[in-house]
């Protein structure tokens, strides 16, 4: 006979943690992390009746249940996200998934397949979601931040130029050079327009040709789905779920990199650190390689989060210092009543202070205010999206800390007995998120110290 399980899709264990934004073409639905035991004997009554119990549940046949919903941070190339974000633009769109675009059908891979043919359904697909659109869910476009992320500045690439070895020549110029250059500038612009066109008619969901972006990476946050069934006393069944990522060796040295099930895999049949003795301990393991798998488990120097982010701090903080001493350079020489020597112009102008060379003064200083307050407000905006992009990691921490939490309180209180390497995987993912609390919080305070300083010095508004 089949095992009842309704319980855990039903209105209290499914439907009431999933959150499903009224913007669902720009917000994508999600799981509210949570770790719960649903055992035969303390089954309570509820007025709510899951739609999928179709009879009465049969006491002896119903297992006991141990689920976990948990995010946790990984990453994606800027590309994919755009073309993710277009296929559902795309999608909604269209309102039916039939029938499906022909590049999709054959060269599509299978997140965007799963995207495009269940977006619709109710409820429908949890898609991967950004870094903004987990700590910004009520947001009705997170587009632009998605664009702006701190990450994507720092490891984005100019599209691979045009060879034009070939097409230089190696005498001075001539009329016979020139004529040949502006020939050949005509054939790679017809060059460039054909795979324009070609590119604009691949896909029929594309707005604009990928190849023309700026690739580089993004901060996503996925989810970890994981239903630990006990049907003898001790748990033997484990299901997970959780998006795959599609490598290719096109990828160069990104290829696999932060693969959450190769990460489990490896452990386990790598060496004796990953020892698991029933379903439990398993899921404790899946757990702490989910923490760990991109910020502590990822070999490729565009993956050093954290790295990169003081990095990001360290520039901005130099950017401030230098703003602030031009800014007071500029005021000791206004108070003294001098000009300053480095500005380009002609001193014959401002000889006996002519009207004309009182102007160009005046002007000169004026473009440079502005300059110089454009700078200053840029580097405070660079600041501020780098404190935010912080407040939305050290939150992604903190959820995770409370879901495991509740999961080892879980493995203490009613499977204390069998679950000892799972606790001890429990305690070390604690551990290194307490270690990624603390780095968040000195970075979050060494972006406010210059903040601060500069609003102090400067008088821009923060």
């Amino acid at each position: 006979m089949g095992h009842d399980s309704s319980r855990i899709f039903d209105y209290e264990n499914w439907e009431a943690r999933l959150v499903q934004n009224r913007h669902s073409e720009s917000q994508p639905a999600f799981l509210k992390a949570t770790c719960k035991v649903l055992s035969p004997t303390d089954r309570a009554a509820s007025p709510r009746v899951s739609g999928t119990q179709t009879g009465p549940m049969i006491q002896g046949n119903t297992p006991t249940y141990f689920f976990v919903y948990l995010p946790y941070l990984h990453f994606d190339t800027y590309r994919s996200m755009v073309r993710r974000r277009k296929l559902i633009r795309e999608r909604y769109r269209r309102g039916r998934a039939k029938p499906v675009p022909q590049e999709l059908a054959e060269h599509g891979s299978l997140e965007l397949k799963m995207i495009w043919e269940y977006i619709g359904y109710d409820p429908p697909v949890n898609c991967r979601r950004t870094l903004d659109q987990f700590g910004h869910s009520s947001l009705r476009d997170t587009e632009a931040r998605d664009d702006d992320q701190m990450l994507y500045k720092l490891t984005r690439k100019d599209p691979e130029p045009i060879d034009l070895e070939n097409t230089k020549s190696a005498s001075n110029p001539s009329t016979d050079t020139l004529r040949n250059k502006k020939s050949v500038e005509s054939g790679l612009h017809s060059q460039y327009m054909g795979s324009r066109s070609k590119l604009m008619s691949r896909m029929e969901f594309d707005i604009e040709p990928e190849d023309d972006l700026k690739d580089g990476l993004v901060l996503m946050v996925d989810q970890l789905w994981l239903w630990s069934i006990d049907t003898t006393g001790t748990p033997e069944t484990l299901m997970t779920f959780f998006p795959r990522r599609e490598s290719s060796p096109t990828e160069g040295t990104l290829f696999q990199q932060a693969d959450l099930r190769n990460s489990v895999y490896n452990e386990l049949n790598g060496d004796l650190t990953g020892r698991t003795e029933n379903a439990l301990d398993l899921a404790a393991l899946i757990v702490f390689h989910a923490v760990t798998v991109l910020l502590d488990r990822s070999s490729h120097p565009d993956l050093e989060i954290f790295r990169l982010f003081d990095e990001a701090i360290g520039m901005l903080s130099e950017r401030m210092t230098v703003y602030m001493k031009r800014f007071r350079m500029h005021a000791l020489e206004v108070d003294d009543g001098d000009v300053n020597e480095e500005d380009d112009f002609d001193d014959s102008d401002s000889e006996g202070e002519s009207p004309s060379a009182i102007k160009k003064r005046h002007r000169r200083e004026l473009e440079r205010s502005e300059r110089e307050n454009r700078e200053n407000t840029s580097a405070l905006l660079e600041l501020r999206d780098l404190e935010d992009e912080l407040n939305t990691l050290e939150s992604l921490f903190i959820t995770q800390k409370k879901a495991i939490e509740e999961m080892r309180n879980k493995y203490v209180e009613k499977y204390n007995e069998v679950t000892k390497y799972g606790q001890e995987y429990l305690n070390e993912a604690l551990e290194y998120l307490q270690e990624y609390l603390e780095t968040t919080d000195e970075m979050k305070k060494r972006v406010q110290a210059t903040r601060t300083d500069v609003s102090e010095e400067t008088g821009v508004l923060n």
